[in-house]
């Protein structure tokens, strides 16, 4: 028993010398702490510029300071804290908002000035202003292609232009009533077609400074269009800044003539962008597009379309029209111009005709007596005026073999009338000589750069005889 009773003695002891330290640092109370606070519990809103908190017992300054704590959307507001004798003053650094909701929460153990403790609670919600203020959005409408937000209080303008929003972006035009109570809001550009806009408003404040406590959305579009577009025709067009003709129901191939433009007719309006970047050429075309209309396109080429050539035209499902709604598919035009290669008919040499052929040739030619040549080249269409000086340039006769053979010179040219053939004389032509003959080369340049008609038709390649001097 007397063990027994020794046990106890010892346990009590060591746990008194483990609470003494404890115990010592602070003196736990059961006395009531009591709080009282400028905001009553039931209020529902609050105006003062400060809330005042008293105390039954006088709580360590910094320890209660720590403890209070004031919300707002359940953040912690950046506050002011003084004391005036026994009280503690609170309020936001800065200033009150009108209309916000805030919390006031102290909880936890607070120490005293004479070293007690104290478990505390006080939680007050309210918003502060006057009570009948509230700042909201009463009616909103779109009518007549703007939107119309008419509110319970005026409105800021400037909040108002910092808070609303609209997505996608337009820029708009704003138009507030004498009163402040209403914004009229209208796009400068009209809605794209099947757009959807959403415009939003949140934090926005009233002329006087309350806020608006809820967020408010709503959505705006254009008009809505469900017409696929249609590529109607493709037809040689006849450009012309004063009005264009168009060739409706002749297709491009075997009907597109150099240097001539081609048209695109479409069923609805077009976004003329996407129909320049949706239309492409294979082999390639230099060129440029003009818009005649919604509907109407031109392409202008810059330069020639080569003759017999066959060209692929893409008209890509990209293309939209003014909706935003895409060609159903692609369409591939396959064409040649209609214009053919220029052709020699005939070369006469002091009136004897010499085969124009494919493979350079050998022509013996017997030079008469006043040592000169006359040629006479006729063309598959006449040369025009404005292109024979270039033609005469791209024909010319040298002197091919040997070396010391000499160079003849053009004494006259002609054409005929009508100006299919050219008429041409040279003279100071070296003679053969017996074992020693003497060569000439009559050559026609041809290609782009060479000989052309008026619808810019040229020779398909150079073309050349050679010509053989008899003894």
């Amino acid at each position: 028993m007397k063990n027994k009773l020794g046990s106890c003695c010892k346990l009590l002891l060591a746990l008194f010398i483990i609470v003494l330290p404890v115990s010592a640092c602070s003196i736990l109370s059961w006395e009531a702490f009591e709080i009282f606070c400028s905001v009553n519990e039931k209020d529902e809103y609050y105006q003062a510029d400060t809330i005042i908190l008293d105390f039954s017992i006088l709580p360590d300054k910094k320890s209660m300071e720590e403890k209070a704590s004031l919300l707002s959307n359940n953040l912690a507001v950046n506050t002011k804290k003084c004391w005036h004798g026994n009280s503690l003053h609170l309020c936001p650094v800065g200033s009150w908002q009108k209309g916000q909701t805030y919390k006031l929460i102290i909880d936890g153990s607070v120490k005293m000035n004479d070293g007690r403790i104290y478990n505390s609670g006080l939680f007050r919600a309210f918003c502060y202003g006057e009570p009948g203020n509230e700042f909201t959005l009463k009616d909103s409408f779109w009518q007549e292609d703007s939107l119309t937000l008419c509110f319970s209080k005026p409105v800021s303008i400037s909040s108002f232009r910092e808070k609303f929003s609209l997505q996608p972006y337009l820029d708009c035009q704003y138009t507030y009533s004498e009163d402040l109570m209403s914004v009229n809001v209208k796009p400068k550009t009209k809605c794209r077609p099947n757009v959807h806009y959403k415009w939003r408003l949140a934090d926005m404040v009233s002329s006087d400074g309350y806020l608006m406590k809820r967020e408010y959305t709503g959505m705006i579009s254009g008009i809505m269009d469900s017409e696929i577009p249609e590529l109607l025709s493709v037809c040689p067009v006849d450009y012309s800044a004063a009005g264009s003709l168009w060739y409706y129901g002749l297709e491009l191939d075997g009907n597109l003539y150099e240097w001539q433009a081609a048209g695109f007719s479409f069923s609805k309006a077009m976004d003329a962008e996407s129909v320049k970047t949706g239309i492409s050429f294979v082999p390639s075309i230099q060129g440029y597009l003009v818009k005649e209309d919604d509907k109407h396109f031109i392409f202008i080429p810059d330069g020639s379309y080569e003759p017999k050539k066959e060209y692929r035209l893409n008209v890509s499902k990209t293309i939209r029209d003014s909706s935003g709604l895409n060609l159903h598919d692609d369409s591939v035009i396959l064409f040649e111009t209609a214009n053919d290669y220029l052709n020699i008919t005939s070369i006469m040499l002091d009136d004897k005709e010499v085969a124009v052929q494919a493979d350079v040739d050998i022509y013996e030619h017997v030079l008469q007596p006043s040592g000169r040549i006359s040629a006479c080249i006729s063309f598959s269409t006449q040369i025009p005026r404005a292109k024979q000086s270039a033609a005469l340039a791209c024909i010319s006769c040298n002197a091919y073999f040997p070396a010391e053979a000499a160079n003849p010179a053009l004494i006259s040219a002609s054409w005929s009338d009508p100006p299919f053939c050219i008429h041409l004389t040279w003279e100071g032509f070296s003679k053969s000589t017996p074992g020693i003959a003497k060569y000439y080369k009559l050559g026609i340049r041809g290609g782009k750069s060479g000989i052309c008609n008026m619808a810019g038709e040229y020779l398909k390649e150079d073309q050349c005889i050679i010509i053989k001097l008899a003894q």
